[in-house]
């Protein structure tokens, strides 16, 4: 049997009367955090430039457009939400296990796609939930058989590749798609998926292009999906044939075997969030610097030099001084270990509204003057992403204090709670937003299960006038 008929077969068995009480209630905190980055992002340069072109071309008014409440074709909505939550950079990251060393990237994106194609079949609320599930459990176990997204960033890619092949399978599922159809669908989008390293490399600019890397997936798996529903045909060996995904993708190295074992556990559980909106390696310099300042009443006047001790992945990644000492985009902003240092030392804060990452704030002259004392430096012991961070601030009276972070907020070891998460939504939405209007979005995520028609919540989700 192939691959991608073995993961279609497990999609149409997936139920939601299998999950456990604890996982259901993941999945309704998943929603909740996704929610709030999708929100938190509907004003941005990248969103405003999709809606205006969805205004443009149209579409069957299926699914919602989140703030405006446009209304359009589900591969639409599924783009321009997407497009929203990926610009904030607040979104979740997966662990291996609750004591994972490896990172496997963002697996919430799904998120846009299931609510855009639930809304279009009217699913229920259960009939979400599972998606929810099967798309954290499927995408993140594909990371586990390639090894982590580092292990494919070898290869040119980002890890987003696995949307591609994933993606695909969670439509079907909502669609009612039978197996062969779904082979068929992951045939068609394996065949035509690939997100570039470039889109988010340490030694470049980090483009706009950026925001689609999910996104794009995303419309393409709705399309593929409804091309194999109306009889096109795609190839079954997507994923072991000559030239397909693990031949090409990643040179042979993945574990097939993984990919296909149904897993003893739901690794939705192994999920952390994100307490600020900046790469998830920056959580814990910024909560080290934020402490520092708020404990000693560090000012960038006092401040000599700060030191940041991190791991080499973070140096390479988020550290070159040639592209991100001084960003010159708000997307390689969110990606600076110096940028983001800057902003907890001069502000005291790094707000989840994301007015700090303005093109305005990007050329504050104060802000450069405390980038010019920070140092990003590696610690070679700390190769992987359980690594630590350590910062150390000296200042003009020739007094250094130092924090370290093993676990920041938000981390599966250090959880945020569920009122934590809900002031996340309120930081990201409050600008749009009444209270009224949140607490009605917290009380239908809590009570999901009851709800015959998604569409009851993607209503609540319209603010704009």
């Amino acid at each position: 049997m192939t691959i991608s008929r073995q993961l279609a077969r497990e999609a149409r068995e997936w139920t939601y009367e299998q999950l456990p009480a604890d996982v259901i209630h993941e999945a309704k905190r998943r929603l909740i955090d996704m929610l709030a980055c999708v929100i938190g992002g509907y004003d941005s340069p990248p969103s405003q430039v999709i809606q205006k072109l969805i205004r443009q071309v149209g579409g069957p008014a299926e699914s919602t457009v989140c703030g405006s409440g446009e209304r359009t074709s589900a591969m639409n909505a599924a783009l321009a939400n997407g497009v929203m939550l990926r610009f904030t950079e607040a979104m979740d990251r997966s662990i291996e296990g609750p004591n994972g060393v490896t990172s496997h990237g963002h697996p919430g994106e799904v998120i846009p796609c299931i609510l855009a194609v639930g809304e279009r079949q009217h699913a229920t609320g259960k009939d979400v939930i599972a998606a929810i599930v099967l798309g954290y459990q499927l995408m993140n176990r594909l990371s586990y058989a390639m090894g982590g997204t580092v292990a494919v960033s070898r290869f040119g890619w980002k890890h987003e590749i696995r949307a591609g092949v994933i993606l695909p399978l969670i439509v079907g599922k909502l669609l009612g798609l039978t197996e062969q159809e779904m082979v068929h669908a992951v045939g068609i989008s394996g065949s035509f998926t690939g997100e570039l390293g470039i889109l988010d490399h340490g030694s470049e600019v980090v483009p706009m292009a950026r925001e689609l890397r999910i996104p794009y997936a995303a419309y393409q798996a709705i399309f593929t999906a409804l091309m194999a529903q109306n009889g096109f045909e795609g190839p079954d060996r997507v994923f072991e044939g000559h030239h397909g995904f693990a031949e090409v993708m990643v040179g042979g190295k993945i574990d097939l075997d993984r990919l296909t074992r149904r897993d003893a556990d739901f690794n939705i559980m192994y999920t952390t969030t994100k307490a600020y909106p900046v790469n998830g390696k920056l959580q814990g310099q910024t909560e080290a610097l934020l402490r520092l300042v708020a404990d000693h009443g560090l000012t960038p006047e006092r401040i000599a030099r700060v030191k940041i001790t991190t791991s080499p992945r973070v140096v390479e990644h988020m550290g070159d001084p040639g592209t991100h000492r001084y960003p010159e985009t708000k997307e390689t902003a969110d990606q600076s270990a110096y940028y983001a240092a800057a902003v907890a030392i001069v502000d005291g804060s790094v707000r989840l509204a994301l007015d700090q990452f303005t093109p305005e704030r990007l050329r504050d002259p104060g802000l450069r003057s405390v980038i010019d004392r920070i140092e990003v430096v590696a610690n070679p012991e700390w190769r992987n992403d359980k690594a630590p961070t350590e910062v150390e601030v000296t200042t003009h009276e020739g007094t250094t204090y130092r924090h370290r972070v093993e676990h920041p907020k938000g981390h599966v070891l250090n959880p945020m709670t569920d009122a934590e998460l809900e002031d996340k939504f309120r930081g990201m939405s409050s600008r749009f937003m009444s209270e009224e209007q949140m607490t009605r979005i917290f009380h239908a995520v809590h009570g999901l299960e009851r709800s015959n028609d998604i569409g009851e919540l993607t209503r609540l989700l319209v603010f704009a006038g």
